[in-house]
């Protein structure tokens, strides 16, 4: 199965704003993965762990961005390992997808 992983950028820059205003602030996860053919929607994680090869992609066209806006993507079909940290807590949930 083709995974698509992708970065938000305006979530990363909340994420900077919030922390200098807030010291204790759990940062919002901001890997996009898309796993294609399956009807899931995006989700999102804090770390994305790919494990076979994968290719880096960019286009600039009007034309080539994903429906996400994203511009510069990464595409695999190896096996990812999706982690999220959870607020408060001393552990993360993880997700593995092949």
């Amino acid at each position: 199965m083709l995974k698509i992983i992708h970065v938000r950028p305006e979530v990363i820059k909340q994420n900077v704003l919030a922390r200098a205003q807030h010291r204790n602030y759990h940062s919002k996860p901001v890997m996009v993965v898309h796993l294609l053919g399956t009807g899931e929607k995006p989700k999102l994680y804090d770390v994305v762990r790919i494990e076979g090869p994968s290719t880096l992609k960019g286009d600039y066209s009007k034309d080539g961005i994903l429906s996400a806006g994203a511009h510069v993507w990464i595409e695999t079909e190896a096996p990812i390992l999706c982690i999220t940290r959870l607020e408060d807590e001393p552990f993360e949930l993880a997700e593995r997808f092949e």
